[in-house]
């Protein structure tokens, strides 16, 4: 996500998308801001945002305060509910669907647990259930569906390789496409997460940071100068995370390895050490002051935290934005979390890296789903 532009024919389509990615960023911005945060002339902006509007994305919402003794600003805001995304959020246990706008707002959201299934059962069960949603919303256009979903994802093919049910090679993007006629983005979840953070969350203007997912497993996204980081045959960077080796020859883990930070410090793990089924009953318990509920919620910070060191001693970046139940406020997790960052990482002696929990709540899933079908749409290859 590039800020300046260039006053050229040629870059025209550049421009246009470099003025959304600014009203993206911005709640509520004027033309004249917009031109200087972007380089580009007022002209330029002018006859743009006039093709915005014309297009319903944008919308004047008013006048801004000037400073000093200059004329009063126009605002610009996105026009939130003129563009919905599907987007569908696709776990271990569960599919996700909701309605996103262009503020990143997700409405009617619903979700359906999943039971072990082929690839072709699931396939079957997802199309029914995407069809009955989008028939009870007969008066919301989407224009794109943006899907995340676990596992290792090529998202140039669109094609799923779920490692841990033994699925392999689906052409998700290009079914989705057949059986519903639009535009369809997919990718790894947690990194469409962490693109969710990049352009509706808190991190909009931070070139580089980090974003983790405790949840079923542990997985991690990264955004490095403006872009998400993709190497290797997954173009991944989600799997590492939650599958460095916490202890050697611990408990085995799904991915063949032994001893994996998800299996202690993941949502799952910690239920399964205290003998829980659900996370509202892990809360209930730790309001509860159960010794060994909290005494484990500590020691999963604190095992997550030093794996966060080791990681950040080889990639500085200024911030951690953590998702998930865990990294509720009400837990101690997160402050465990930064209390061994602080005192074992080198680099955060050196130079001071934030650690939050993500603001984006429990459509996370589904807000990054949708995250990248609207970069796909407004601005191409998010790389």
């Amino acid at each position: 996500m590039k800020r300046v532009g260039h006053n050229t024919a040629r870059t025209k389509q550049m421009n246009r998308s470099l003025v959304l990615q600014t009203l993206f960023r911005h709640s509520l911005i004027s033309r004249q801001e917009i031109a200087e945060l972007t380089k580009l002339t007022p002209a330029t902006i002018t006859n743009i945002t006039r093709e915005l509007m014309n297009d319903n994305l944008i919308t004047e919402a008013g006048s801004l305060s000037a400073s000093g003794t200059g004329r009063r600003r126009i605002g610009m805001e996105l026009n939130a509910d003129a563009y919905w995304v599907l987007g569908v959020h696709i776990s271990l246990r569960r599919v996700e669907i909701g309605s996103i706008n262009l503020k990143g707002e997700v409405e009617d959201p619903e979700t359906h647990e999943l039971s072990s299934l082929t690839s072709e059962e699931f396939l079957h069960v997802l199309q029914e259930r995407m069809e009955r949603y989008i028939s009870n919303r007969p008066g919301r256009i989407f224009r794109a569906i943006g899907a995340g979903i676990f596992g290792f994802v090529s998202f140039r093919t669109g094609v799923v390789n779920w490692i841990r049910s033994g699925w392999s090679d689906i052409p998700l993007a290009a079914w989705l496409e057949e059986r519903f006629g639009l535009p369809a983005y997919v990718d790894n979840n947690v990194r469409a997460m962490a693109l969710g953070e990049k352009m509706f969350g808190d991190s909009k203007d931070l070139s580089d940071f980090m974003s983790v997912f405790i949840g079923t497993g542990i997985g991690s996204g990264l955004v490095i100068n403006d872009t998400i980081f993709r190497s290797g045959y997954t173009e991944t960077g989600e799997f590492g995370f939650g599958h460095m080796t916490y202890i050697p020859d611990g408990i085995p883990c799904w991915c063949g390895n032994r001893g994996c930070l998800e299996r202690y410090a993941s949502e799952s793990s910690i239920l399964e050490t205290l003998g829980l089924s659900q996370m509202d009953e892990l809360f209930l318990k730790y309001r509860e002051e159960d010794p060994k509920t909290v005494e484990q919620l500590h020691e999963a910070g604190r095992m997550i935290g030093k794996v966060l060191v080791s990681f950040l001693n080889m990639l500085h970046v200024k911030r951690i934005v953590v998702g998930g139940r865990l990294a509720s406020k009400e837990l101690p997790l997160l402050k465990e979390i930064r209390d061994v960052v602080r005192e074992r990482s080198v680099t955060a002696r050196h130079s001071q890296i934030e650690i939050t929990a993500s603001t984006l709540g429990r459509g996370i899933g589904m807000i990054g789903a949708a995250a990248l079908a609207m970069h796909g749409e407004f601005f191409g290859d998010p790389n």
